[in-house]
């Protein structure tokens, strides 16, 4: 009787450290809790960025998923608690792609591709304290809605007023003396004497005085910097809400 006694205090005894071994591995925190989220991009995010790329042309760089305070900080000289109380406003967030001179990687504007999700209350008041910051920087800060395709036109309208892309024209094999091939809807190439020679093409799409975007009028503005300083651009009279441009021809 002794000894059954014994074997069931032995067998209580071992079921009772397996259970308190199970329950401290169970509840040991593991050391990296994380996993590949697979792609950078969404669908609508390559998409744009394709038409984005081809829209800038040679002359710029591209970044995507850029952290807000690698584009713009907090001024010097402010107070402790003001300074920290401005950087807490723009850290853990990001802009969705910001473009660059690529000769010495200099800002040129930040850009946001607007889906469904902008139309939250928290999203409108951070699209609104974005716009803001980026104005006090004298950056310029581009939106354009999500959509399921782009039209390169369109896009490098927007864009006209912020960077001037290059064509992109590169010649065939053989030397000078073979057409050149052209990548580009807005020049065409002619040879003379074996040099190439660029002969601009007319823009199919004159300036309209309404926005094509929200409908309002569209005003004239001057370019303040970049390639374009002293000349003069339609934009949406709805800015900042809209911020629509572009650019004036025919004279």
């Amino acid at each position: 009787m002794s000894s059954l006694l014994f074997l069931a205090v032995v067998i209580i005894a071992v079921v009772a450290i397996i259970g308190v071994l199970n329950k401290r591995h169970s509840g040991k925190a593991v050391d990296f809790p994380y996993e590949s989220c697979q792609v950078l991009f969404s669908p609508a995010e390559r998409s744009f960025l394709g038409v984005l790329e081809q829209a800038v042309g040679d002359d710029f760089q591209i970044f995507g998923k850029v952290r807000l305070n690698d584009v713009i900080r907090v001024q010097k000289g402010l107070p402790r608690a003001a300074w920290q109380a401005a950087y807490n406003r723009i850290d853990r967030k990001h802009i969705d792609f910001v473009i660059c001179k690529r000769d010495d990687f200099s800002i040129v504007a930040g850009i946001e591709l607007d889906d469904k999700t902008h139309a939250r209350k928290d999203r409108v008041e951070r699209d609104g304290f974005l716009e803001q910051a980026f104005a006090a920087t004298g950056i310029s800060l581009l939106r354009f809605p999500a959509r399921k395709g782009y039209v390169l036109e369109e896009v490098k309208s927007q864009l006209s007023a912020v960077c001037s892309p290059s064509p992109d024209i590169k010649m065939a094999p053989g030397g000078p003396s073979e057409k050149p091939v052209v990548e580009s809807d807005v020049a065409t190439q002619v040879v003379v004497e074996d040099q190439p020679v660029e002969i601009a093409a007319e823009d199919p799409s004159p300036a309209s005085p309404v926005c094509q975007k929200c409908g309002a009028e569209m005003v004239k503005r001057t370019a303040s910097k970049g390639k374009h300083a002293g000349e003069l651009f339609l934009a949406c009279a709805g800015f900042p809400k809209c911020r629509n441009v572009m650019p004036i021809t025919g004279g």
